[in-house]
């Protein structure tokens, strides 16, 4: 009987425990431009953004690593004593631009808003940053934690960082944060262009290929074709996934796109494919148009 309700009390602990585990994870990043004027003295050609990140569960650990291929990174010159992690903003008045200082932090951008001064563990080695850390204008390779005892859990939109970059500054910056989880989010790559992370560099556009296949071919023609002359109400006639015609009307436009940019691709295997000649496009119209009325 002792042995049947000692299991049963493991069993209950394990799923208990296992349930904790399972719902503790790091779930997202974000970052939000700062205006970088303060005390009347703006920051020129520069570009201040906080780093964010959303998890349940404790946090245990977040890890930084640039990349820049140009640019650089704000480290305020003036400010004797300035460190690597959030600002005291009573300096604030006679460094104005201390406030946009880069640091890493746990909880706000200032002594007073962070909930710990961060431990610092060393460089970014989970995600190809040294063994020690660099904090400098040209790198960032810093991992950091919530000192001993103190526990971080549940936050969404949790401030870790500000980073500060010249408006020229173009590469990556890797994040990664832990809770200890197998559920936690993988390291995040994410732009920096001009020096706004997290800017969406756009895909590159591809007139004529209006089924998303990266080259102008058939498939293109056969939508111009089967879909000539109607009106999808949506704006989206079936089978399209980019560039939508105007109006949601295939006409003339559609077909001059793909002809034009025959062969094209985002792949240079296409490149240079033959256009098809004008007879053989009026043989796919009579054909679509046989399609059509058998539908």
């Amino acid at each position: 009987m002792r042995a049947c309700l000692a299991r049963a009390l493991l069993a209950a602990f394990l799923v208990d425990f296992l349930a904790g585990v399972a719902s503790a994870q790091i779930s997202g990043y974000s970052t939000v431009q700062a205006n970088n004027t303060a005390g009347g003295e703006a920051l020129a050609g520069f570009v201040t953004n906080d780093i964010l990140v959303d998890f349940t569960g404790q946090l245990s650990g977040i890890q930084l690593l640039t990349d820049l291929q140009a640019g650089t990174i704000y480290q305020t010159p003036v400010f004797e004593g300035g460190g690597d992690t959030a600002p005291n903003d009573l300096f604030f008045q006679v460094f104005p631009s201390l406030e946009f200082d880069t640091f890493y932090t746990l909880g706000g951008p200032t002594t007073a808003t962070a909930d710990v001064t961060p431990g610092l563990a060393g460089g970014a080695v989970s995600i190809g940053g040294a063994s020690s850390s660099t904090f400098s204008d040209s790198l960032i390779d810093v991992a950091f934690f919530p000192p001993g005892g103190v526990q971080i859990l549940d936050q969404t939109g949790y401030y870790i960082a500000r980073i500060t970059l010249s408006d020229d500054t173009n590469g990556e910056l890797t994040v990664f944060g832990s809770t200890g989880s197998v559920g936690d989010l993988p390291a995040q790559s994410i732009p920096i262009v001009n020096g706004v992370i997290g800017s969406l560099v756009p895909p590159p556009v591809l007139v004529g290929d209006f089924d998303g296949s990266g080259v102008v071919s058939g498939g293109d023609l056969d939508l111009v074709l089967l879909n000539w002359g109607q009106t999808d109400p949506t704006g989206s006639p079936a089978g399209w996934t980019t560039l939508q015609p105007h109006d949601g009307r295939v006409t003339q436009n559609e077909l001059d796109a793909v002809l034009q940019n025959w062969g094209r691709g985002l792949s240079p295997d296409f490149a240079g494919a033959a256009v098809p000649e004008p007879g053989v496009v009026a043989g796919w119209f009579v054909a679509a148009a046989a399609f059509r009325r058998r539908r």
